[in-house]
């Protein structure tokens, strides 16, 4: 069986249908890896890198914003009571002014751990008295302590009063049954009673780091003597307006106030980097103009100075007849004069002129000419081409001697001419006269 021709037309045909299929299997890592593709890959890492940067930072800002802004919500400190003295039983304690700030209101409370004894119990009412003292009531021993309180050294006093709760031997009964096994297991002490006792009431101190107590005194003053298991002083911090915000809403405070600083960085970003661009082009167009003036000075080209632009714009006022010559088609050599006159032009000394021989004329170009010529030379002259032709004469005349005499010759009006007339007589009478 014979084979079928082989044609060129088939491959010619697949070719373009294998190009079109290379070329659609192509497009997309031709867009994916094309030169805008690849600059908004890096636009876009930049802009996440430097986004995350700035929302750590902003972060970060907030947290020492908080940390800084927000005080310590309780501050409780240990007061140890001395007894044994001829005074009422007292303690002495140095509070941490790094907690304690101005212009904040605090509830500052006593706190006593005292056992349901019958003396206590018989005591009744106690007064708890309690002196917060400033930084010049330091004393160097606890001895002397009592010595350096002073009207000028105490900040802040309050006298406020205290007493066991009362319970009837009934319900004393019931609570101590109810609450038995926990007492048992020692989960909970049921001859303990826990007094909370509060001395001040938004407390806020005025500004200024001297106006913050540093220290605080207290003092029990009992008919009898009181037993007590253990006191505390505490500060609780009451929070107002923003820092009341901030502290209770602190999941929407942390996203508002880091989008706050968030934009404040970026648009101190955007600013720096608008000023440097600022600065470095003007450095750079400093540059550039200083190597423009080196350059003219090395190549001897003056550089034309604001006095000078100045002065250039007071130029003369250019005539028409050097409008005319200075032309796109007046005089000078141009290739509308040139193109189609022959013409020669002057080459170094010792070589021959460059001749031009002008554009070539076709037949029927110079026969056109021709018959032009010959129409023009059968016209009658009207009027106005007879005062041409004179003032064409007259133009011939004023070539003297081979020079051409701009305007008026002047003949017949200046000095020179009178005695070029007087002279011209002269030698036409002495002629006449050798003749005769």
């Amino acid at each position: 069986m014979a084979e079928p021709p082989y044609d060129d037309d088939d491959d010619e045909r697949r070719d373009p249908l294998v190009q079109r299929a290379l070329s659609l299997g192509l497009t997309p890592i031709r867009i994916l890896t094309s030169r805008a593709a690849i600059k908004a890959y890096l636009s876009t890492i930049l802009f996440l890198g430097t986004s995350t940067i700035l929302l750590a930072l902003s972060s970060t800002a907030y947290a020492f914003f908080y940390y800084n802004y927000i005080p310590q919500i309780s501050l409780e400190s240990v007061l140890y009571l001395q007894y044994g003295t001829e005074f009422p039983p007292y303690a002495t304690v140095a509070l941490d002014t790094n907690a304690l700030v101005s212009q904040q209101a605090y509830n500052v409370e006593l706190i006593l751990d005292m056992p349901r004894t019958p003396t206590n119990l018989q005591a009744g009412n106690f007064m708890l008295d309690l002196s917060l003292l400033g930084s010049k009531s330091v004393p160097d021993a606890v001895s002397s302590w009592l010595g350096n309180v002073t009207v000028e050294n105490v900040l802040y006093h309050s006298r406020r009063p205290a007493i066991l709760p009362y319970a009837s031997p009934i319900l004393s009964l019931s609570h101590t049954i109810l609450h038995l096994p926990w007492h048992l297991l020692n989960l909970r002490d049921l001859d303990r009673s826990h007094l909370v006792v509060p001395m001040f009431e938004m407390l806020v101190f005025p500004r200024g780091a001297r106006t913050v107590p540093t220290h605080a005194r207290l003092e029990l003053q009992s008919s009898s003597i009181l037993q007590v298991y253990d006191v505390k002083l505490a500060f609780r911090a009451e929070f107002q307006g923003l820092r009341y915000v901030i502290y209770n809403y602190r999941v929407i405070s942390l996203v508002i106030f880091t989008t706050l600083f968030y934009g404040v960085s970026i648009t101190s970003m955007a600013l720096g980097w608008a000023v440097i661009s600022h600065v470095l082009s003007g450095d750079a167009q400093q540059k550039k103009i200083k190597m423009e003036a080196r350059n003219g000075i090395a190549t001897d080209t003056p550089i034309k100075t604001e006095h000078e632009s100045s002065s250039a714009g007071a130029a003369k006022v250019k005539t028409e007849d050097e409008a005319e010559s200075s032309g796109p088609h007046g005089g000078g050599l141009a290739l509308s004069n040139i193109s189609d006159m022959p013409a020669q032009f002057p080459t170094e000394r010792g070589r021959p002129p460059l001749s031009y021989p002008g554009r070539p004329i076709s037949a029927a170009e110079a026969r056109e000419d021709l018959e032009a010529e010959e129409d023009r030379l059968r016209r009658p002259m009207g009027p106005g081409e007879a005062a041409d032709d004179e003032d064409e004469g007259d133009f011939e005349k004023e070539w003297i001697r081979g020079r051409r005499v701009e305007g008026d010759s002047g003949i017949g009006t200046s000095m020179e001419s009178e005695h070029a007339g007087l002279g011209d007589v002269r030698r036409r009478s002495s002629r006449g006269l050798g003749k005769r």
